[in-house]
């Protein structure tokens, strides 16, 4: 250029290369595998600080898998793998392991936390940058554990199908050096985008139930009935008190015990994942109560702008019942959602009509599995072979027709006697 000196350039050797050494250090990540309870501890904050980049879902708070671990990790391995660079955490694949034995076969399977013995979504942290690099590091651990032998079949299940991070790491494990199988429809699962406002949301339902929602609240109104609100951790004892109550009241009707009744562990687990939750901001209780009686309940979780409408509880021989209490709670859970900002309100599992008539809209919970491709991938055809038998034979038998028939008989006996 005019009254500059002459740009001179110097090439060393016949292909220039260009390197940036601080891309190359930024780049730079580790694997840390956390298999004790003291070690996941540890990374709490570096936990929270992820999610909270990522804006998770409930079931990927730290309280969440933590305390899943703390009740029911007994004749586990814990495997949780962290991607980190440098004193960052990138990534969180929170692992256990287990061994299986059906008769002369044994097997070792990695799933993720929470998978068992509770209800949710499973699905890894995944932050957005550099997710590229975060892949290829995770699917590589995954293949070196199972083409090592450390592990015969690798299960995630229940994750979000809606996930654009996961369907990239998901992406990754097919072109690795394993065996690998999707299922895009395993357990049905219900969501409703929410629109900015409560009018356009009224609008948007059938004009029947419109008018059968507005008639409801005005009746309960009407006669007494108030809805309360629980945020404070302070009344978390009583609140959870009743909102156990009130879940096993709607189920002894029709002969079950509900969740808290029939599963090991799970009230355990949920009390003290629900107060922890709480006082994080991200669990509440709502109830309806009539002449100082609380008689319907609904436990929802408020995370970034997802609402979880987790489980719900009723008071079925309450004098109220024919207003539906249990719908017009519902009706104020979304209210609320739809007013403090949320996208996404999340039915959770399950295609019950009740979702649809509030504006749900049918997803699917999926499955991945992954295996080594040697020999002992017959091992874990007979497996999955027992397990489908199992499930969709098995106990749809029990449920069906083995179950009702012994209640049939032991009515029929208390009736002869």
């Amino acid at each position: 250029l005019p009254g500059q000196a002459p740009l001179s350039i110097e090439i060393h050797g016949t292909k220039p290369q260009r390197k940036n050494p601080i891309e190359v250090t930024l780049l730079r990540m580790s694997i840390e595998i956390i298999d004790s309870l003291e070690g996941l501890d540890a990374i709490r904050n570096h936990w929270d600080q992820l999610h909270a980049r990522i804006r998770g879902t409930v079931f990927q708070t730290f309280s969440w898998n933590r305390h899943w671990w703390n009740v029911y990790g007994n004749g586990y391995t814990l495997r949780v793998v962290t991607v980190w660079q440098g004193n960052e955490l990138l990534a969180v694949l929170p692992l256990f392991l287990e061994k299986i034995r059906l008769g002369i076969l044994h097997l070792q399977r990695l799933r993720l936390l929470g998978t068992r013995h509770i209800y949710g979504e499973y699905t890894p942290l995944l932050s957005g940058p550099h997710q590229n690099e975060i892949n290829k590091e995770l699917s590589g651990w995954l293949e070196r554990e199972l083409t090592e032998g450390r592990c015969d079949i690798v299960e995630l299940f229940r994750f979000s199908p809606t996930s654009v991070s996961v369907a990239k790491f998901l992406n990754t494990l097919r072109s690795a050096a394993i065996g690998f199988r999707y299922d895009p429809k395993c357990i049905p699962h219900v969501v409703m985008k929410l629109p900015s406002n409560w009018e356009r949301y009224e609008e948007s339902l059938s004009g029947v139930e419109r008018t059968m929602l507005r008639r409801r609240q005005k009746s309960l109104l009407k006669a007494g009935v108030a809805i309360e609100k629980v945020t404070d951790p302070k009344h978390f004892d009583s609140a959870f008190s009743d909102f156990v109550s009130l879940h096993a009241a709607t189920w002894h009707p029709r002969g079950r015990e509900g969740y808290f009744g029939s599963l090991d562990g799970f009230e355990d687990f949920h009390r003290v994942t629900s107060v922890d939750l709480m006082e994080q901001g991200y669990a509440r209780f709502y109830f309806l109560r009539a002449k100082g009686k609380r008689i319907a309940s609904v436990q929802a979780f408020f995370v970034h702008d997802h609402c979880c409408f987790y489980l719900s509880g009723l008071d079925r021989g309450s004098e109220f019942i024919r207003y539906s209490p249990g719908k017009v709670l519902l009706a104020r859970v979304i209210r609320d959602a739809i007013e403090e900002g949320c996208a996404t309100f999340d039915f959770q599992g399950g295609d019950e009509d009740y979702k649809f008539r509030f504006g749900g809209q049918l997803s699917w919970f999926p499955k991945a599995l992954m295996w080594r491709k040697d020999m002992s991938r017959f091992k874990v055809f007979i497996f999955l072979a027992l397990q489908y038998v199992r499930n969709n034979i098995i106990t749809v038998a029990l449920d069906e027709y083995l179950k009702p028939g012994i209640k049939r008989m032991s009515l029929w006996l208390r009736l002869r006697s």
